[in-house]
């Protein structure tokens, strides 16, 4: 494999990105901070000289501002409740808030047949779950990178069970506090989850484990608690994917490489950047790749259920609207392979074994890549090479489970290498865009092999990149 890599963006030319990304804050769906991160990567992109492609989508935005949580006494006196973090696409309500009994509706998504009236509480426990479930593993480096018999993580446990507030809305609830179990404070706080979900229509906020004890004897003694969730409600905002061509000598065949641009930090969605440092680096090599390469940068992802279609990834969209780019019929352009790049630089943290406190293992967050055949999984490992930090574990698709937006490629047949950790903190919105959670080698290392596994794969034919695998079913 050609090793030489000049041509891409140096070090602190990406950190600059990523700095300049993380005091964006939150880039959810839609929002000024988004649409602000968008308009960098289209002048980014403009600027060495490709020309940039949008698709304008109108969708219902939520936009959350702040939320306030207390209990309320017989003789008028209040008890603060530190919220969490707001439910997302929940609901909102006046200024003044809303009033109301609390009451105990179970667990998971809950039980909400007593709820009418008053203030839903439902616990979630984040389980451990069995990662074979969930993954198949084809092969790891080095060799201790294996992946834990067990995964304990709050995204996970958002699509397991968590409130479901359409159908507390339905039984006549005023409102759904949801609190986390079996993590901790600092785990729990700031989590944008469950992600994706379209506007619910009723307020809901996110506590944690110290606020449970007092929430569950304020349902005890049947007290009131006042909510008040002040959010925005826009029916037709718009959002735009961005796209950009790569002229190869051929234009034939493409190679196409993806990700998406909102996101709630500065890890998710970061995947961008390092596909703009890929695109530096054809810029400036000699010649043409043999193939095109088409670069696309997606909306939606954090509004899954407006912009994908089928409730599959936004990525979905764009293929659907863009058959001449990539599904080879009818004189089309042919997608030979496809590359996903999400959440570059992840160091792993995790809660103490008590769950009272959420710090760095020191470790790098295991880097989590599907690749849909033997083959491309062998050319991954050789990207790898040169290394210095390193934990990869190489995943084949398990139980219609494809994590991020290589999945919708995935589905229609292209061949797919993509990068996908999953840290406890990847959903998260806080202030600071988890920064201290961000390495910068790390990341440089990542857009290193991906750029190298890119041109590889220029040169590589079709027969030798192979098919999709069928993913796998089972436990083991």
């Amino acid at each position: 494999m050609n090793k030489s890599l000049a041509g891409l963006p140096d070090r602190a030319t990406i950190a600059g990105w990523q700095a300049y990304m993380n005091q964006l804050g939150p880039r959810l769906t839609g929002t000024a901070a988004h649409q602000r991160f968008i308009e960098f990567l289209r002048e980014q992109i403009t600027a060495i000289g490709y020309q940039v492609e949008t698709d304008r989508h109108y969708f219902q935005k939520w936009e959350a501002e702040q939320a306030n949580l207390h209990l309320l006494a017989a003789d008028g006196t209040e008890q603060e409740i530190r919220v969490a973090s707001i439910y997302p696409y929940s609901g909102m309500t006046s200024s003044q808030g809303i009033e109301g009994e609390l009451v105990y509706c179970g667990k998971g998504k809950g039980s909400y047949k007593h709820a009418r009236g008053k203030i839903a509480v439902v616990e979630v426990a984040v389980w451990p779950l069995p990662t074979t479930l969930l993954m198949k593993q084809r092969a790891v480096f080095p060799d201790d990178a294996k992946l834990s018999f067990f995964l304990q993580n709050p995204v996970l446990q958002s699509f397991l069970g968590v409130p479901d507030l359409k159908k507390a809305k339905e039984a006549g609830a005023l409102a759904v506090i949801g609190i986390w179990r079996n993590i901790s404070t600092a785990n729990a706080r700031d989590q944008y989850l469950p992600f994706g979900n379209d506007y619910q229509g009723l307020p809901g906020v996110w506590v944690d484990r110290e606020a449970r004890e007092a929430l569950l004897e304020g349902i005890s003694k049947k007290k009131r608690a006042r909510l008040t969730l002040s959010a925005s409600l826009q029916e037709q905002a718009a959002s735009e994917t961005i796209y950009a061509v790569v002229p190869g000598k051929t234009d034939k065949e493409v190679i196409l490489v993806n990700t998406h641009t909102d996101g709630p930090n500065g890890i998710e969605e970061n995947g961008g950047l390092g596909m703009l440092a890929m695109m530096h680096f054809l810029r400036n090599q000699a010649e043409k790749p043999e193939r095109t390469m088409l670069f696309v940068f997606v909306t939606g992802h954090f509004q899954l259920e407006q912009f994908g279609l089928n409730h599959r990834q936004a990525t979905s969209r764009w293929l659907r609207d863009h058959p001449e780019l990539w599904e080879g019929k009818e004189g089309h352009a042919l997608a030979v392979a496809g590359l996903t790049l999400e959440h570059l630089g992840c160091m792993e943290w995790s809660d103490n074994r008590d769950k009272t406190d959420f710090l760095p293992t020191g470790r790098i967050a295991p880097e989590l890549v599907y690749t849909a055949n033997k083959e491309l999984a062998a050319l991954y490992l050789q990207a790898l090479q040169g290394r210095k930090k390193v934990r990869t574990v190489l995943l084949r698709p398990r139980n219609r489970i494809y994590f991020g937006e290589g999945q919708p490629l995935f589905q229609e047949g292209i061949p797919t290498v993509s990068l996908i950790p999953g840290p406890d903190y990847l959903c998260t919105a806080p202030d600071h865009a988890e920064a201290d959670k961000i390495d910068g080698e790390l990341m440089y290392e990542q857009i290193e092999t991906f750029a190298k596994l890119m041109m590889e794969l220029d040169k590589t034919s079709v027969d030798k990149i192979g098919k999709v695998e069928p993913e796998s079913f089972g436990i083991w």
